[in-house]
């Protein structure tokens, strides 16, 4: 058994013994010390370097030994500093874009920019230099506050800042983005006005770090993010729709990490015949948490030929259905699927349609599928009915003890979830021992 955070922390290692960083090539120091710099010493003892040699190198400590490694850099400096109040090259982030080339970095002072911006085709890098609480552009209502429209390569990139003030009825209200690369780390999306999405992505490439969208007026059939064609990857991220039909509208492949979405008034990710990846994610909709689906007619439409939909160590919540996933080909891995009326629906998916590991829960029907679906090593609590039109290999069906449910889905001592997951090595827990069942099981390094 294992308990984690569903958060992969990566740690880098040294070695055993010490480490000096010098600047100058390579050598030997005669007084004793481990590093390999080219000092030289002025005496001709034979002493432990307390002596006052001379070093002619550029290494870090003059004079003595090195005592290991230096701290990190100090940060790049940006090309442009832009300040509203006057201390930077421009007053205006506009006018840093302007003055820019592709591949230049434009740091902002803390400030409230009250502006519109547009990329113009420049591969930029735009970030707050004191981080969002203190940097914001809010574009006073009068549009889309930052446009990436006319193929902005890789390397567009917006960090460190709230972006507030848009209104676009028809597109984005805080950024679109159109034939073009962007990527979002540590941004704010909040207090935008009336549109059909926040961030709103056409034939786009996108990657979403640490990003927050809440506290918008998205408009009933709107999504919080819409993606058409291209790519979207979030991480660490929390997506709500407030009143929108969507957290997620997306028509391409999207890959969905260790984030929370969730849309109370329709459903948490809008699949159209594109393919996902959910990883150690909570997805929850008033409807339904996840609804994904590829035409009936067109099972291998030409644009999305897998149309895929992989949840694995995942919260899927629906006040109606936890996941409604049709046309599709599905594997679900150590995931919480809970709803009203189906935990999780399949309708007409492909025969490797599986599932090993989860708990269905809190239902009416726990698993509902048309077709033979292999859901092996499965737990089942609260519902009417465990699984309809399709048997599956109930290993649980008493009460799997989690420790605060919804809130904390990780389970007590005595557990009947605790090594009743899948027996194969790839499956099992990082300790090593037997998977576990529901979204605490399982390898994590293995995806």
């Amino acid at each position: 058994m294992i308990r984690y955070s569903p958060i992969i922390f990566l740690l880098s290692c040294q070695g055993s013994g010490s480490f000096g960083i010098d600047k100058g090539t390579s050598g030997t120091d005669t007084a004793g010390a481990s590093d390999t710099d080219t000092d030289t010493d002025a005496d001709t003892d034979t002493d432990t370097d307390t002596d006052t040699d001379v070093d002619t190198d550029t290494d870090i400590t003059i004079g003595t030994a090195d005592t290991g490694p230096a701290g990190p850099p100090p940060p790049i400096p940006p090309d442009w500093l832009v300040d509203c109040n006057g201390g930077g090259d421009f007053l205006t982030i506009q006018d840093a874009i302007d003055g820019a080339v592709s591949g230049d970095r434009i740091g902002l002072n803390p400030c409230t920019y009250l502006e519109r911006i547009d990329f113009e085709g420049k591969a930029l890098e735009i970030y707050g230099i004191d981080g969002p609480a203190l940097t914001i552009i809010d574009g006073s209502m009068n549009g889309t506050v930052v446009n990436i429209e006319n193929g902005e390569g890789l390397g567009t990139r917006i960090a460190g800042v709230t972006i507030t003030g848009g209104d676009d009825d028809d597109d984005g209200s805080a950024i679109e983005v159109h034939e073009a690369h962007l990527e979002l780390d540590d941004v704010i999306l909040t207090g935008n006005g009336e549109s059909n999405a926040v961030l709103y992505l056409n034939i786009a490439w996108v990657d979403l770090n640490n990003v927050q969208i809440f506290g918008n007026d998205v408009m009933d059939e709107g999504s919080a993010i819409w993606s058409d064609s291209g790519s979207l990857t979030i991480d660490n991220s929390d997506i709500n729709c407030d009143n929108g039909a969507n957290g997620i509208w997306h028509h391409n492949m999207l890959l969905l990490s260790d984030s929370i979405v969730q849309c109370a008034s329709g459903y948490g990710m809008h699949d159209y015949h594109g393919e996902d990846s959910i990883r150690r994610s909570t997805v929850y909709g008033g409807l339904a948490g996840v609804y994904a689906y590829d035409k009936a007619d067109l099972v291998d439409e030409p644009d999305s030929p897998t149309e895929r939909m992989i949840i694995r160590n995942s919260h899927i919540i629906g006040g109606d259905i936890g996941a409604d996933v049709r046309y599709m080909t599905g594997s679900f891995i150590n995931s919480i699927f809970d709803g009203g009326d189906i935990g999780l629906y399949l309708l007409e998916n492909d025969d490797s349609t599986w599932g090993t590991g989860n708990v269905y829960l809190n239902a009416d029907c726990g698993v509902d599928s048309d077709l033979p679906f292999v859901s092996s090593y499965s737990a089942f609590w609260n519902n009417t009915t465990d699984a309809c039109n399709s048997p599956v290999n109930a290993a649980v069906t008493t009460d799997p003890l989690f420790v605060a449910y919804p809130f904390d889905a990780s389970v007590q001592v005595g557990s009947p979830l605790i090594d009743a997951g899948p027996p194969g090595v790839n499956f099992n827990d990082v300790d090593g021992t037997t998977n576990d069942i529901g979204i605490f099981g399982g390898g994590i390094p293995h995806f």
